[in-house]
């Protein structure tokens, strides 16, 4: 991620009762964040990230690459978090 260069605009995407998603729009990319509640703490991130890698490798979707990600709390940001891939398009859920 540090060949991205620094944020070039940030915005928040989309908020939950589980979740809060952020846009970092980077000189030569773009990413998504996730900042997860705690709900299920551990269990739901890293069934996340594994089930994003299980569909990627078995599929032609376009599925996100998760660049980083925490599934614990523990951390400076506070809350368990991915940082992945954007990809432009429709969520599936308002096709």
């Amino acid at each position: 991620m540090s060949q991205c260069g620094p944020p070039v605009a940030i915005g928040l995407q989309n908020q939950t009762s589980y979740a809060r998603v952020y846009s970092f729009q980077l000189p030569t990319c773009s990413v998504i964040d996730r900042l997860v509640a705690p709900v299920k703490p551990i269990f739901k991130t890293e069934n996340e990230v594994t089930a994003m890698d299980f569909v990627r490798s078995l599929t032609s979707l376009l599925v996100p690459t998760v660049n980083a990600y925490c599934s614990e709390a523990n951390n400076p940001v506070g809350v368990e978090w991915l940082l992945k891939e954007h990809i432009p398009g429709v969520e599936m859920g308002a096709a």
